[in-house]
């Protein structure tokens, strides 16, 4: 099924190929290259400590060459630690390809250490490459002791790495994209655009820039510069926008000599060297006629099922494939957690967790449900002495949503469907977090043999499918949701709804916009927001989509015009932060949240302005609300780099229930007054009756 997917969008794309096997390069007259850059690189095997536990336990980590390499101090450099009770004949073994490398005793009296491996000849061929650590401990001497218990570990750090070489082949290809132009924060890769590029263009790349820095985990791994001040290069590039936009003289030349053909409605990529005469780069130009061809078609550079599919050193794109409809929506496959087909056994009891991103549009009051497709060992037929010496339990499945767990007796389960179970397991809904990251992760008891003394071949193990899934509830088709900050990147990054970046009337650094772009920008969504110039657009424009500005009144005509409907007053023609409880005077930025002002109330539009003359998008300010899980709507940033919300009065207006009767006593009730106004006619009327009926008596 995966090769027929991957032949309908090659198919999809009809691209026209055009070979350019020469070995010129671009002369780039005017510019200075200093590619003085080390000849390998270190590459983290792993984001957060691994832990292994005893008796027998193993790990894997994948690496590719794209060509074969003979750079001497390629190596696998694995730190770790373990536990102090270990002894002879623990050790932990390597092995590459499932050949193995070298093997270390384990012993009790070092219990942190580091182990240096080689990478050779085979290590280094084109390919992608498995290293497998595996740990055997023993904590304990003496006959039949029971091994697997809490205290028989080895934990792999987060500074282990892997050092590759650099430069694998003298020729580059367009295949070789992504990983050629993943910079590092000493020698960042330069995106270079038109000096006065258009908005189109801009965001074309923006997205381009986002996606090559969220592939690494350097900080600051991506510059973008405007062709005027691209003096140096320390590294490898791209250039992208309109041929026409263009006007340096060193960027007219480069695109010349490359030959580049601009066709109407179409993209050419094309991978070039470029020169000073001394040193060189790669070089990636990304070329339209019109900057609207470009910012239709630039999303082949940060899906990797489409650049998966460039060849060649040139690819030009007319058609681009339609986007699947099943890729949107509620469901969520643990393929697309990051998940592959997965075993567990005796030897790799759980696996590591995997991330996703929850639709924006959920029902919170019902519960998601998770759909797992499983194949596990043959029941035991050979005796229950046997079961329950050596295994001493059920084989029991748990599934930790958010770190919250939901178990599985597997040994209940009945009817397969050719050796498959389906499982519906409902996810307590306090396990989803406001619509934001959804962390997984499987574990495993009752796989491994519990007692020494009996010897058994007995081998107990579970194979969960990754076309297994998530469903998440849908929200009610009229339900309004009150946007916060606990969402966000969402609604903004949402398949279902449109979203714009409106650019403020005055200039914004180029690099802070990319970082904001970084922000915006997950794995498992498509970049289907766009850019807008906020000078010149109309309120038609914003209707029926989320809406991001930058900028407040004073610098987005739009928001002047709505300024008495914001969340925020700008009465004095500046925010009024202290209406809202916070310190204006110590503030430096501020961000809010409400439903749009335009069209539907479902939409959302969030404001993001500085208190200071010059208008910056704050880098602590959007790191928080990226991070933060607080129901908010109003966030400010102080000249302390501290941020405050207003979470507390959220949550201190909805303690009290919609339908809750709220008494009253600052005086009396309507209802109360009526009454009483019969009760005092009543008896006046009553008063009158009686004095009439002794006056007629005394007559």
């Amino acid at each position: 099924m995966k090769k027929i997917l991957m032949l309908l969008f090659a198919i999809a794309l009809t691209f026209a190929f055009a070979a350019t096997d020469s070995e010129a390069s671009l002369r780039a007259e005017g510019i200075l290259i200093d590619a003085d850059r080390p000849a390998t690189s270190k590459q983290p095997i792993t984001n957060k400590v691994i832990e292994l536990r005893g008796p027998e336990q193993q790990v894997s980590f994948f690496y590719e060459m794209k060509s074969d390499s003979t750079e001497q101090d390629q190596q696998l450099v694995l730190r770790f630690q373990h536990s102090e009770l270990l002894i002879a004949p623990s050790s932990l073994t390597v092995q590459v390809d499932g050949k193995p490398i070298t093997s270390k005793l384990l012993t009790g009296e070092d219990e942190s250490k580091e182990l240096v491996i080689p990478l050779q000849e085979e290590a280094l061929k084109q390919g992608i490459h498995e290293i497998t650590v595996l740990f055997y401990g023993v904590i304990k001497e003496g006959v039949c002791v029971e091994q697997g218990t809490s205290a028989n570990w080895l934990a792999i750090q987060v500074d282990s790495y892997l050092q590759l070489g650099g430069k694998q082949s003298p020729d580059q290809y367009l295949a070789d994209y992504p990983e050629a132009f993943i910079g590092t924060g000493k020698y960042p890769v330069t995106i270079i655009i038109p000096q006065k590029a258009s908005v189109e263009t801009l965001d074309s790349a923006l997205k381009v820039g986002a996606f090559l820095s969220e592939s690494t985990d350097e900080q600051f791994p991506v510059r973008i510069k405007r062709e005027d001040d691209v003096k140096s290069l320390s590294s490898n590039v791209l250039i992208i926008g309109a041929t026409d936009e263009f006007s340096s003289s060193t960027m007219k030349s480069l695109i010349q000599q490359a030959s580049l053909t601009a066709i109407e409605d179409s993209l050419i990529l094309s991978y070039e060297t470029v020169t000073d005469g001394k040193e060189q780069v790669d070089a990636l130009l990304v070329m339209s006629e019109t900057p609207a061809a470009l910012t239709e078609r630039v999303s082949v550079l940060t899906n990797p099922k489409l650049f998966k599919q460039m060849t060649g050193k040139q690819f030009r794109i007319r058609t681009m494939p339609v986007r699947d409809s099943n890729e949107s929506g509620n469901t969520v496959k643990l393929s697309q957690f990051g998940m592959d087909n997965l075993t567990l056994n005796g030897s790799n009891r759980e696996s590591q967790q995997f991330f996703h991103y929850a639709p924006f549009t959920i029902d919170k009051n019902q519960a998601a449900v998770l759909e797992l497709h499983l194949k596990r060992s043959a029941l035991d037929h050979s005796g229950t002495n046997v079961t329950e010496d050596v295994f001493r339990g059920p084989v029991e499945l748990t599934v930790l949503i958010n770190d919250v767990p939901h178990s599985i007796n597997l040994d209940e389960l009945s009817d397969p469907q050719e050796g498959v179970y389906s499982i519906q397991l409902p996810i307590e809904k306090s396990a989803i977090k406001e619509s934001r990251m959804i962390s997984l992760q499987l574990q495993a008891s009752g796989l491994m043999a519990k007692n020494p003394c009996v010897t058994t071949d007995h081998n107990r193990w579970i194979y969960i499918e990754k076309d297994s899934f998530v469903t998440f509830p849908k929200e009610k088709e009229n339900g309004e949701k009150l946007p916060s900050f606990a969402q966000f990147p969402s609604p903004f990054i949402d398949k279902k709804d449109g979203a714009l970046v409106v650019l403020p009337t005055v200039s914004i650094n180029d690099d802070q916009l990319l970082y904001f772009y970084r922000k915006l920008y997950l794995n498992s969504h498509p970049m289907d927001w766009k850019l807008a110039d906020g000078g010149v657009m109309k309120e038609e424009e914003l209707k029926n989509q989320h809406t991001l500005f930058i900028g407040g009144p004073d610098v987005q005509p739009l928001l002047k015009a709505k300024q008495k409907e914001l969340a925020v007053s700008y009465a004095t023609g500046k925010p009024d932060l202290a209406a809202l409880g916070f310190m204006g005077d110590t503030s430096k930025s501020v961000s809010f949240i409400q439903p749009s002002l335009w069209g539907s109330k479902r939409y959302a539009m969030m404001v993001m302005d500085s208190l200071t003359n010059e208008l910056e998008i704050d880098r602590p300010l959007v790191d928080f609300l990226q991070l933060t899980d607080e129901v908010a709507t109003v966030a400010v940033l102080s000249n302390n780099r501290k941020v405050y919300t207003n979470a507390a009065s959220i949550e201190a207006a909805s303690s009290v229930e919609p339908n809750e009767t709220v008494k009253v006593t600052a005086g009396p009730s309507v209802g109360w007054l009526v009454g009483f106004g019969v009760l005092l006619v009543l008896a006046i009327v009553s008063v009158w009756l009686v004095v009439r009926r002794r006056r007629r008596r005394v007559e």
